[in-house]
C-alpha cells in the first residue's frame, strides 16, 4: 500500500509506504510533515492511495495547530 500527498500545485510532499496487509480496514495518521520532517502549512492537500490495482483519490484539510 503506498499513500502520496500532494500540495495545491501537485508537488509531491510526503509518501508513506507498507508492507502487504490483511483484506479490512487499515488506519494510518499523517503527522502533518513533509518527506523532510518539515511541518507543512495548514490548507488543503490532496491524497493517491494504491493498494494493489486499486486506487483512491481525494482532498483533506489540516487544521493548524
Amino acid at each position: 500500500t503506498t499513500i502520496v500527498l500532494r500540495d495545491l500545485l501537485g508537488k509531491q510532499i510526503f509518501v508513506h509506504k507498507s508492507e502487504m496487509q490483511s483484506a479490512g480496514a487499515q488506519d494510518w495518521t499523517w503527522d502533518g510533515r513533509d518527506a523532510h520532517g518539515n511541518k507543512v502549512a495548514a490548507g488543503v492537500y490532496f491524497y493517491s492511495l494504491q493498494s494493489g490495482n486499486q486506487r483512491t483519490d481525494g482532498k483533506l484539510i489540516k487544521a493548524e495547530r
